[in-house]
């Protein structure tokens, strides 16, 4: 790869505008476009300020066998071969869907549609391809068959443990439509950890009704909730709560057979600690 190409690349991936790198290396946006074009060859000066500037050895610019590693996204936005306009506006597309997965209040359930909603837009504009409707049933059963670590996962049916990692409103919104809809009538008790700068009153809320009795614990964060506090503001909704230190406490022991059914949620750094401590690891 080129030195005029690792240009190009660095400079976006680093998130400089062409002018404003320009300035930050005193040169002139006329001068950088001839090295992006490869009509000149930046000084020995400029090419070190650039290495600084882009966070790379002077070595990875100038040598021609090494290339960069590029992301899928960079892969379609250099050396797609639509026009360059219509690349450039895939790239501002796919800059807004990341922010939009980013959003903690796009629920896990509703990413998982909008896949499904652009794998079927894409197909149905493919209309001479034979293998479009089985291509569309695999996508579906795909989805169905993925299985995503911390949402809605059975870690064991006998005693009954499932952890979710809702860490909202939304998210337990979710997680109560879940529980209702796979395990109807049924009543549960709940593990929760959280942050304290979540909207965790409205969270103890949604699941008032799907609830016998609640187990806390202080998730290891410096954002945390501290338990007894969250146990405290349970038990004010009239269901109870205990704090308790340490995760063996509350979770069930997996050596019994059980029929109740125990769900812990909260926070995803929770959930990943319950994974871990399952592992052996803590």
């Amino acid at each position: 790869m080129e030195l005029k190409d690792k240009l190009e690349i660095l400079i976006k991936r680093n998130g400089y505008k062409k002018t404003d790198f320009a300035s930050a290396v005193s040169i002139t946006y006329r001068a950088l476009a001839n090295y992006i074009s490869g009509a000149r060859t930046p000084r020995a000066k400029t090419l070190s300020d650039m290495a600084v500037l882009l966070g790379v050895s002077e070595e990875l610019l100038t040598d021609d066998t090494v290339d960069l590693i590029l992301s899928s996204d960079e892969k379609l936005y250099f050396n797609g071969t639509s026009p360059t306009e219509t690349r450039e506006k895939a790239d501002v597309l796919l800059n807004e869907v990341s922010a939009m997965l980013d959003d903690e209040d796009f629920t896990e359930n509703d990413k998982t549609a909008f896949f499904s909603c652009i794998a079927e837009k894409y197909f149905a504009g493919k209309k001479n391809v034979p293998e479009r409707k089985a291509l569309q049933h695999a996508i579906r059963e795909g989805i169905d068959r993925t299985q995503w670590m911390g949402r809605m996962e059975l870690v064991s049916n006998d005693p009954f443990f499932l952890m979710d990692g809702a860490h909202n409103s939304n998210g337990v919104e979710a997680l109560k439509k879940s529980l209702e809809t796979m395990y109807s009538d049924e009543k549960f008790h709940f593990i929760m950890g959280v942050m304290a700068d979540k909207d965790y009153g409205e969270m103890i809320r949604e699941l008032l009704p799907l609830a016998l009795d609640f187990k806390t614990v202080t998730v290891e964060s410096e954002r945390a909730l501290q338990g007894e506090a969250l146990a405290d503001c349970i038990r004010a909704k009239g269901i109870p709560a205990e704090a308790y230190q340490n995760l063996a406490d509350v979770l069930p022991d997996f050596s019994k057979s059980s029929t109740e059914k125990t769900v812990a949620f909260g926070s995803l750094y929770f959930i990943g600690e319950i994974e871990a401590f399952l592992q052996g690891k803590q």
